[in-house]
């Protein structure tokens, strides 16, 4: 009988807890990001890697629909001195990324 009586109040505190959530949410993000081009020979180069982060916003408008904002920063990166055999062209770029979105979920 405790049993039961502890699993029913358990439920209706999860419950009740379940409908006290926010309708807004804020997140980080992170990871590495990678330029694919003429100046990398492989799909995924290591050298090139670079670290990437974020901040996003989600305010939900109903209980399945919601609008989320972000953005992220990065940076790219390649070089041909990385490469023995594109020595003698020597192009090297490095560029920092900003992206703005909007979404709706």
């Amino acid at each position: 009988m405790k049993n039961i009586l502890l699993l029913s109040l358990l439920t209706i505190f999860s419950l009740s807890f379940a409908h006290a959530q926010s309708d807004q949410e804020i997140g980080l993000s992170f990871g590495i990001i990678n330029y694919q081009g003429d100046l990398i020979q492989k799909f995924i180069d290591l050298k090139a890697s670079n670290f990437a982060f974020g901040v996003n916003y989600r305010n939900f408008l109903t209980k399945k629909i919601a609008l989320k904002a972000g953005v992220n920063f990065g940076k790219i990166t390649g070089s041909d001195l990385d490469y023995t055999e594109r020595l003698d062209r020597g192009i090297t770029m490095e560029n920092n990324l900003v992206e703005i979105s909007i979404l709706g979920e």
